[in-house]
C-alpha cells in the first residue's frame, strides 16, 4: 500500500464538463480536507500531457476521461501506482450493457501489482448512493411478485446511453433477480425514447402502467432500461416495480454540483480508508458504499 496521509495534491484528469466543474468548485469554495489547514492543491492534466512525470507530485487522481479513452487512461494511472477515483464507467461495458468482467479483473490485477488503492462508481452523489442501497433492499422484498423497469433522463449533450447510473441500477436488480426460483432475470433490454412526457410524467398513470406491463412481458427474462435525452436535465432515475400494483423509487438531481462535490468527497473518503488501513490495493467498485466512513 502506498505511504499516504491526507491528500496534499490531486490531479484532475479529463477536462470535459465534469472536470471543469470540479475545478470550479475547488476555486469557489476554497476546499480543504480534514487535518489540512491549507487549501486543497490541485492541477489539471490534459490527456496528451498525462505522463509519469506529470503525476510525480500527485497523491491521488480524480478522473473523468472520455469513454473512448477510459481504458487506456485508467490503465496508465493504475500502473503509475497513484490512487484513482474514476467516474467514467462506460468503457468497461459490453454493447448489451453488462459489465466486461475480464477488463475489470485485469485493471484490478494492475492496481494490486502497483500498490494503487483505487475506486470506481457511475455516480458520486450521496443521494444516489442512498438510492442504490434502498433499491437493493426493496428489490429483495419485491422480486417474487414484481418485475422491474429502469427509466433514466439526461440532457441532450450526454454521450452515453443508457447512463452509467441506470446500468448500475440494472446491476443491482440483476444481482437480486438472477437465479430466482421463478422470476429470474438474465440481462437488459436497452430502449431509447425521446418522449419524456410519456416515460416520466405518465409512467405513474394507469394507462401507461398497463402498457409497461406489456413491455415487461415482451422483455421476458430481461430488465428494460429506457433512456431519454431532453433539454438540460442533470439526471433523473426511476425504478418501477410492476405487479398487481406499481411501486416507484426515484432520484432526481437538481444540479450537477452534487456530482462534483461527490467526486471530491470520494477522494477524501478513499484517503481516509487508506489511512485507517481499510482499503487494500486494488480497483474497487464502491457503488452504494460511498457513505460508509
Amino acid at each position: 500500500m502506498n505511504a499516504f496521509i491526507y491528500n496534499s495534491k490531486i490531479a484532475i484528469v479529463g477536462y470535459g464538463r465534469m472536470g471543469q466543474l470540479i475545478e470550479q468548485k475547488i476555486k469557489e469554495n476554497n476546499i480543504k480536507y480534514k487535518d489540512i489547514s491549507a487549501p486543497l492543491e490541485y492541477k489539471v492534466i490534459l490527456r496528451n500531457a498525462l505522463s509519469y512525470q506529470s503525476l510525480k507530485d500527485i497523491s491521488s487522481v480524480i478522473c473523468f476521461p472520455n469513454p473512448d479513452s477510459g481504458y487506456q487512461v485508467s490503465k496508465f494511472i493504475l500502473e503509475s501506482g497513484k490512487n484513482l477515483v474514476l467516474g467514467t464507467t462506460g468503457f468497461y461495458r459490453h454493447a448489451d450493457g453488462l459489465k466486461n468482467q475480464g477488463m475489470l479483473d485485469e485493471l484490478n490485477k494492475i492496481a494490486v501489482k502497483s500498490g494503487s488503492c483505487s475506486v470506481y462508481t457511475s455516480n458520486f452523489s450521496e443521494g444516489v448512493n442512498l438510492f442504490w442501497r434502498n433499491l437493493n433492499s426493496l428489490a429483495k422484498n419485491l422480486r417474487s411478485y414484481y418485475d422491474p423497469i429502469v427509466i433514466e433522463a439526461h440532457h441532450i449533450e450526454k454521450k452515453d446511453s443508457p447512463s452509467g447510473t441506470a446500468l448500475s441500477c440494472g446491476d443491482i436488480l440483476l444481482s437480486v433477480y438472477t437465479e430466482h426460483l421463478f422470476n429470474s432475470k438474465k440481462g437488459f433490454q436497452l430502449i431509447r425514447s425521446d418522449n419524456i412526457a410519456r416515460c416520466l410524467k405518465d409512467s405513474l398513470d394507469k394507462t401507461y402502467f398497463l402498457a409497461m406491463k406489456e413491455e415487461i412481458q415482451s422483455a421476458k427474462d430481461k430488465i428494460p432500461i429506457i433512456s431519454i435525452r431532453h433539454g438540460d436535465i442533470p439526471g433523473t432515475h426511476r425504478v418501477i416495480f410492476i405487479g398487481k400494483d406499481l411501486i416507484s423509487l426515484d432520484n432526481i438531481a437538481l444540479s450537477r454540483d452534487e456530482f462534483a462535490y461527490g467526486a471530491l468527497s470520494a477522494s477524501e473518503w478513499l484517503t481516509y480508508k487508506i489511512k485507517k488501513g481499510f482499503m487494500p490495493a486494488g480497483f474497487h467498485c464502491i457503488e452504494g458504499n460511498l457513505l460508509s466512513y
